[in-house]
């Protein structure tokens, strides 16, 4: 996953949002549900944070991340010096929970890294195999900074990685992390097929993490693999990808890419003399080209055959949808999710859908804000039952052929284990009891076996490299140990610890309690089913590189290959008379539903190995995970180092520079960073987690002038390794603390309510021209306004998409009045002081989805009611803000926004009118009034796809979109004297309108409004707005 770097975005919420941390915004809610317990294992190299008691899970950790930074290390040359913080969450339901950031995070977020505390962050969802990839592509990302960043860990303003393309920058952990991608070869397959390459300058998205891997896998089969690590340094001190490529390669970056896509093309385009489109041997029956969708994946038949039942996202929303697998009525969405509460999104990368046998009701895996549910959807009287079962994660499930139990993969204590559960008497049985992933269960017809998949184990077998590991000579010297690596342009790369889980088929005996093994091949095979009559496993396997569907004779022990397709094909289940399978296929940049006839006719079955009885073989006797011991915290001291390439060097050779001796270098000692030895009175240390607390942001300014002395502004956050507890100190100082702004808030977010509290002391000035009714005289005043105090917030989610605020402030406000003349003397003085206590409650509602510049689809509200207990200050006023959003697919779609707001009491308070963010076509607060009314109505499109512009600056500009739009409202004091018009034009009603571009810059959204008011009678000049934030 892409790496979080939050600084920026840090930084810039607290310069404009100064003195409103506690103010009410729109946006959906992480919900913690669980109180978890944290330790931390301290390694040589990392502070490993996992939940408690899950002590296994920490050792596994500590020995694939340790034996992960010696591999990136071995390629990198370079050790780093500080201690990086690894947080693992026990399932994917907790990791999106993370208060490490602010951001959700969505079911395809595998991981991330924290530039600030330089911190990784990662589930563990059952798979060894993907967790071991998934943190080795954070760690490059650790690795990459350090190298950016000048050796300096957290040096986020230094750090070159920051102008790093996203391609490189994701694809250097994707080609690290694995050495060879089935999965990616999809992707990049289908683009050069279909002539959908990207250049590398233009990629952006998931497919920069795609195009990134395949363009450094070209480099490695064409160059050696040093010449990526070559690639890399020298970005570090070109700073630019042109001249990177030109020193490294001798070529520009697009003579490289056009080498790259010869590549690509003599890799793949003989493949259209032995596959076909699954649209040439099959029926599609989604076309995500044209309903403006991207997934149409897990299809599953009616037991008559006659309806199919899979999700989509064609409504942007991930949605069930049911079909005539016939045609015989249009494809219909049967259930919403990412709308409501009760089922805020289906797990679709690890979800399924089961039929019923009465084929009126149907189950499928949902969230909520407790976590995954079990429900059971009546699709014809449209009643839910909604099942919890205590896991941590339920991933695919099916009914039983008499519709009286499930089958279900559920994840607790770090495991993936099947379990039964009965639906009558709501009893939960165990099945499997190990750490190896199992997935997709499928009952037979007869009920009496359960197919599945699993990284399980079927023979013991022993890693060369991990012999090389176990057999090292503790005296080695680094130089020694990595020998094997240098000097042969590490031609035989060291292979991760689980690169030899691959998924395969099994069968469960429920009579016997035993488990048979159907393949055992080194390639994944996943999605099994049976036929009707239990005579044949249909399943998808990996076999050729990209996935395609084989079906198993369990008769005959044979096995045939059913489809020969370009795209990979996933989730096949045939109909109840064997006659027609519906399976999912990846093609034209896009999953889409296909139908395809007799696939059980004329098949070429090839003998194929009996099933055998499958031997549970533990996982720690294969991959020696007790060897975790050996990575202990020792001491560890590196002096300053030498870099050659600091000092204006025309290149660098990778291959004579990295850790060269020189007269001039001052190296480290090179056995600090050796394998620790394996001693038995040593192993890593294991501690409760403590509170501590280290900066985020430390940032401020000082200046002096003679007439007000020394000033400056301070802000520092703070916040711990978990992000549970937050300190923020923003300040305006002056020589008198009295005179000076502070304001210092504390945030507690690890319970489902999120509480904050902080003290404030806050000035403002106000300067008035004040004239004399009777001499005519000038004088002027000025009004000094403290306020100090105390606030509190306490924040109650009821589910993602709704919460309510409490806001509470007691202060303390002085004004003090001071009245000159004409020659600046003083000539009167006031003061009064007041004590006002306004709690406020706040109602927040979200469902809106994003695009690049703002929403598109969904609705936000937000209502409020603040009432001063005060009899210094009296005022009730409320609030209301409610927005729609319309999609009608193609990027098109348009934005509502009604507004309104009223104020009574002795001190109302006003409402202002016109600028940004209210009817544009005026200056800011132009009105203002104790009564609000405001509409906003926007067309949203795509304006500029594409703008390159040569002279006099190169500038290229992506993915403009526009807005047209109209803005309506109005603010008065006395309701019976309202007059919206008057002799037919606008009095107090105000129009504006008009146009203007967006432009996603990054963390920013550059947005720019042409604007003119009318009463109807007459058009204003016109006014410019210039923002730096998203549309409403």
């Amino acid at each position: 996953m892409k790496r979080i770097a939050l600084f920026t975005i840090l930084v810039f919420i607290g310069m404009v949002n100064y003195h409103s941390l506690f103010a009410v915004y729109f946006g959906k809610n992480k919900i913690q549900t669980q109180d978890i317990k944290w330790s931390v294992i301290e390694t040589t190299h990392f502070d490993i944070y996992f939940e408690n008691e899950l002590d296994e899970v920490a050792q596994r950790a500590t020995y694939i991340a340790e034996e992960a930074y010696y591999r990136l290390k071995t390629d990198f040359r370079k050790p780093i010096q500080n201690i990086i913080p690894i947080i693992i969450y026990n399932s994917h339901n907790k990791f999106i929970r993370t208060n490490v950031i602010f951001q959700l995070l969505s079911e395809g977020v595998s991981g991330f890294t924290e530039s600030i505390k330089n911190r990784v962050v990662v589930p563990f969802d059952g798979s060894y195999r993907k967790f071991e990839e998934t943190l080795t592509h954070e760690l490059t990302h650790i690795y990459v900074n350090n190298i950016m960043s000048k050796g300096e860990m957290g040096n986020f303003f230094n750090s070159i990685a920051m102008r790093m393309p996203f391609w490189l920058s994701e694809g250097i952990p994707e080609f690290m992390s694995v050495a060879h991608h089935n999965y990616n070869d999809m992707f990049i397959q289908d683009m050069i097929i279909n002539d959908k390459l990207v250049p590398l300058k233009d990629i952006s998205g998931y497919y920069a993490y795609r195009e990134g891997e395949s363009f450094l896998h070209f480099l490695e089969d064409t160059f050696g693999r040093d010449s990526v690590m070559e690639f890399i340094y020298n970005f570090k001190m070109f700073r630019n990808i042109d001249n990177t490529t030109e020193k490294t390669f001798g070529m520009s970056i697009e003579e490289l890419q056009a080498k790259w896509n010869l590549y690509l093309k003599r890799k793949y385009w003989n493949l259209l003399k032995d596959k076909d489109p699954p649209d040439e041997k099959a029926e599609r029956l989604t076309n995500h080209k044209k309903d403006d969708s991207y997934i149409n994946i897990s299809p599953k038949f009616s037991p008559d055959g006659k309806d199919i039942y899979f999700f989509s996202n064609k409504s942007l929303y991930m949605d069930i949808y049911k079909m005539s697998s016939i045609g015989l009525y249009p494809t219909k969405r049967i259930l919403r999710s990412g709308t409501k509460g009760e089922l805020e999104s289906f797990n679709f990368l690890k979800n399924n859908i089961s039929v019923f046998k009465d084929g009126k009701k149907i189950a499928f895996i949902g969230k909520s804000d407790k976590g995954d549910y079990v429900f059971i959807y009546n699709t014809k009287t449209k009643q839910k039952e909604k099942i919890y079962l205590d896991f941590d994660a339920i991933y695919e499930l099916d009914i039983s052929p008499d519709g009286k139990k499930l089958v279900l993969v559920g994840q607790k204590d770090a495991k993936n284990d099947l379990y039964l559960y009965d639906l009558k008497n709501k009893a939960i049985t165990r099945l499997t009891n190990d750490i190896y992933d199992d997935r997709y269960p499928q009952w037979s017809p007869d009920g009496k076996f359960i197919a599945f998949a699993s990284e399980r184990i079927t023979k013991k077998t022993r890693r060369q490299d991990d012999k090389m590991t176990r057999r090292q000579d503790n005296k080695k010297t680094r130089n020694q140990e990595d020998k094997s690596s240098r000097g042969q342009d590490n031609k035989k790369v060291r292979r991760n610890i689980f690169a030899e889980l691959y998924y395969n088929i099994f069968v469960y005996e429920l009579d016997t309690d035993q488990i048979w093994t159907v393949t055992d091949e080194k390639y994944t095979h996943q999605y099994p089913t049976w036929s009707n009559d239990g005579k044949y496993l249909i399943f998808t396997s990996y076999k050729d590189s990209v996935a395609n569907i084989y079906a198993y004779s369990i008769e005959d022990t044979s096995i045939a290959k059913i489809t020969n397709y370009l795209g990979g094909t996933f989730s096949p289940d045939l109909s109840s008379d064997n006659n027609y399978l519906v399976f999912s296929s990846f093609y034209k940049d896009g999953w889409d539903i296909y139908l395809l006839s007799n696939p059980l006719e004329n098949l070429e079955f090839q003998p194929y190995k009996n099933m055998q009885l499958t031997k549970y073989i533990p996982a720690d006797s294969v991959f020696h995970i007790s060897d975790y011991r050996r990575y202990y915290r020792q001491k560890r001291e590196f002096r300053k180092r030498y870099y050659p390439e600091r000092q204006n060097a025309l290149v660098l050779d990778f291959k004579k520079n990295i850790d060269k001796q020189d007269s001039l270098n001052e190296q480290y000692n090179q056995e600090i960073d050796n394998r620790p030895a394996l001693r038995k009175d040593k192993k890593p240390k294991i501690k409760k987690y403590s509170l501590k607390f280290s900066p985020d942001i430390i940032y401020g300014g000082m200046a002096y002038s003679s007439q007000y002395g020394f000033f400056g502004m301070l802000q520092l956050a703070f916040s711990d390794m978990l992000g549970n507890h937050h300190i923020h100190i923003m300040s305006n100082l002056t020589q008198k603390i009295s005179k000076s702004d502070i304001m210092i808030d504390y945030f507690y977010l690890e319970k489902r309510l999120n509480y904050g509290i902080g003290i404030f002391n806050l000035h403002d000035y106000y300067y008035y021209l004040l004239r004399s009714s009777l001499s005519n005289e000038k004088f002027y005043q000025r009004d000094i306004e403290q306020n100090t105090g105390i606030h509190g917030l306490v924040s109650c989610p009821i589910d993602k998409f709704n919460r309510f605020d409490f806001y509470a402030t007691f202060r303390i406000r002085t004004i003090k009045t001071e009245i000159w003349d004409e020659d600046w003397e003083v000539i009167d003085t006031d003061k009064e002081r007041a004590y006002i206590f306004s709690p406020s409650i706040n109602y927040v509602h979200d469902t809106a989805l994003w695009g690049i510049t703002g929403p598109i689809k969904g609705s936000r509200c937000l209502l409020s009611l603040e009432k001063s207990l005060s009899k210094d200050l009296d005022y009730l006023t409320f609030y209301g803000d409610i927005r729609r959003y319309l999609y009608f697919g193609k990027e098109y779609g348009m934005a509502f926004r009604l507004a309104c707001g009223k104020s009574i009491g002795h001190n109302k308070q006003y409402f202002g009118l016109g600028g940004i963010n209210s009817v544009r076509g005026y200056d800011a607060r132009d009105f203002e009034g104790h009564n609000l009314a405001l509409t906003n109505i926007e067309i949203r499109f795509p304006f500029v796809d594409q703008l390159v512009v040569k002279f006099p600056l190169p500038i290229e500009l992506y993915k403009m979109r526009g807005a047209i739009f109209c803005d309506i409202g109005s603010v008065w004091n006395n309701t019976k004297l309202y007059q919206a018009m008057q002799n037919d034009k606008l009095k107090e009603l105000k129009l504006g309108y008009g146009f203007g571009p967006r432009l996603n810059i990054g963390y920013f959204i550059l947005k720019l409004d042409w604007a003119w008011h009318t009463d109807l009678s007459k058009i204003s000049k016109p006014y410019l707005y210039f923002s730096l934030e998203a549309e409403f």
